[in-house]
């Protein structure tokens, strides 16, 4: 009873202050809060146009971080016999380019994802490859950053010429049905070249094709990457004539499309393994008739001072190609 007594003194002697009311109308707090909420979605969808402002994301130029001085392999370098190999054939195979150690990580990576998805949570987009979330994680980026592709992308491209890629192309392909697809020669028409078919307008809007190998092709049939071996010098002719560009972009959204005449090559590959491809080189991805899914992670570098619009010198991106190779020409002459 003296505690009550006492509670209530101290109300008597202090009263509480009511809290005065807003002096803006209700309408105006609403307007004001979908204010914020669409400065915050106009934020969200300009940094998803900046990621996908072209098919693969390829970085802007000021955002290139700095080479990673603990990357294993840092002081190696092409040969000038891989560089003129390159001018020709517009590829090149790198034996144990990436460390095992980063191969497994990105393979754990990709199979978990691949769980999220049977778990309700899609981890594709519309081309079938990993979505952004999973496409510039540390374990997928690190197949680039860590291993033999950064090294040779200088040198073919020079030292701090392009821009690194900020996510990548995470390609699986599963085994085919055998009754529906039985195994059969591939053609001389099934390829393509990156960007110039399926709607996408038709672009160079990057230098070279970096692939990393994450399981064993050692038959053909797998899933292999499959190229069309120094056709890329065709495709730049091509696309420098006279209405080049639109006869290229039409001819490759017909089935089938233009024949090469040339067979084409099925990659044959172990686990971390580094493809080299020219931006221009036709390929295709092969048909998987194995019993395994086909694990690979592309990455697409553009040179700092890329020209997307002019096809003239297929070489502009890669000056220690070109002189390497008029160095051999030199030579054998």
């Amino acid at each position: 009873r003296a505690r009550s007594s006492e509670a209530k003194r101290f109300r008597a002697k202090a009263p509480l202050k009511a809290i005065p009311p807003n002096p803006r109308p209700y309408s105006m707090r609403i307007s004001g809060l979908l204010t914020v909420a669409a400065g915050v979605c106009a934020v969200w969808q300009k940094e998803g146009a900046r990621h996908k402002e072209t098919p693969y994301h390829i970085a802007h130029p000021n955002s290139r971080p700095n080479p990673h001085e603990d990357a294993p392999f840092k002081n190696q370098s092409l040969t000038a016999e891989q560089l003129a190999e390159f001018h020709r054939n517009g590829y090149l195979i790198i034996k144990k380019g990436v460390d095992r150690e980063y191969v497994d990580k990105a393979l754990r990576y990709i199979n978990r994802a691949i769980e999220d998805a049977t778990m309700g949570r899609p981890v594709q987009d519309d081309e079938g490859t990993g979505n952004w979330h999973w496409r510039n994680h540390t374990d997928i980026m690190n197949l680039y950053r860590k291993g033999l592709g950064w090294r040779y992308s200088e040198s073919l491209m020079g030292e701090r010429n392009f821009t690194v890629p900020t996510g990548a192309q995470v390609a699986i392909r599963y085994p085919l049905p055998y009754h529906k697809h039985p195994p059969k020669p591939l053609k001389r028409n099934g390829w393509h070249v990156d960007g110039w078919q399926y709607g996408r307008g038709g672009t160079n809007q990057f230098s070279l094709l970096v692939g990393v190998v994450l399981n064993p092709w050692r038959e053909e049939m797998v899933g292999n990457f499959v190229v069309f071996p120094g056709k890329h010098h065709q495709i730049a002719r091509n696309l420098s004539a006279e209405g080049g560009e639109e006869a290229l972009r039409v001819a490759l959204n017909k089935s089938p499309g233009p024949d090469l005449d040339v067979d084409p090559v099925q990659i044959i590959a172990e686990p971390g393994d580094v493809i080299l491809a020219h931006s221009l080189l036709p390929h295709l991805p092969g048909p998987n008739h194995g019993h395994n899914i086909r694990y690979a992670v592309y990455f697409r570098i553009a040179h700092d001072n890329k020209d997307q619009t002019s096809f003239e010198e297929l070489f502009r991106d890669f000056h220690p190609v070109k002189a390497a190779f008029l160095q051999q020409a030199k030579i054998e002459s």
